[in-house]
């Protein structure tokens, strides 16, 4: 859908930054629905053009990278994940921008790292950015800090604190509809931690199913495989 916006607004004859914003947007839904080196390739001439348009050191760089980072963490594409987080830390850093945005690039990071075996490390990570999470935060913007913080207490072995966070994060996912591929990572998440606490096997091989349901939606096939195998492995 947002391929099809795109295109409808470029093709209206969209110029200056709003046309630099419809092709970046275009660019990380390619991204988003499994074209990833072309989509992966217009995103980063995207933020050339954010470069040139706005300057090479303004915060607006900054915040593509961090949507870029986002959007691949989403398809578990860490290495290019995490390098797109990095540079929108530096440039985010003392910058003008939204302290939200800044610590979204943080969350990724922190994901990336618990995924590749860093659980303690992205655990301290994930938290300082949780624990500032309030009643105004939109549940969007509670679903990647809640499911880092989840996933890192799980490969740290922390069920309980795992548990409690992931619930929360189900909760937020429930009514907040974007991001498909968090809720999947979410569900497939909570459902490791249930069955590792010994708690409702039931409910766990529910939400595992769910969780492969989503991920099948996702074009995620292998994802799809890892949740329904979970209740033989946990």
């Amino acid at each position: 859908a947002a391929i099809r916006a795109t295109d409808r607004l470029l093709a209206t004859g969209a110029s200056g930054t709003r046309r630099i914003h419809g092709q970046f947007t275009r660019a990380r839904a390619l991204v988003a629905s499994g074209s990833v080196d072309e989509g992966l390739a217009q995103a980063r001439a995207g933020i050339a053009a954010y470069a040139g348009a706005y300057g090479p050191n303004d915060w607006h760089v900054g915040s593509a990278h961090e949507q870029l980072a986002e959007t691949l963490v989403r398809r578990h594409l860490l290495e290019d994940a995490d390098a797109e987080a990095a540079k929108a830390i530096e440039f985010l850093t003392g910058s003008k921008s939204e302290p939200d945005t800044l610590n979204e690039a943080r969350v990724v990071r922190s994901l990336c790292a618990s995924r590749r075996g860093h659980a303690a490390e992205a655990l301290a990570d994930a938290q300082l950015v949780a624990n500032g999470l309030t009643a105004d935060t939109p549940l969007s913007g509670r679903l990647l800090p809640l499911l880092a913080v989840g996933e890192a207490a799980l490969g740290k072995g922390d069920t309980a604190l795992a548990l409690s966070t992931l619930e929360r994060a189900a909760e937020a996912a429930e009514s907040a509809e974007d991001y498909p591929e968090l809720h999947a990572d979410v569900h497939l998440a909570l459902a490791r931690a249930l069955f590792k606490a010994g708690a409702d096997p039931a409910r766990a091989r529910d939400v595992a199913d769910r969780a492969a349901t989503e991920y099948e939606g996702c074009a995620m096939p292998e994802l799809a495989r890892q949740a329904r195998a979970v209740g033989k492995r946990e």
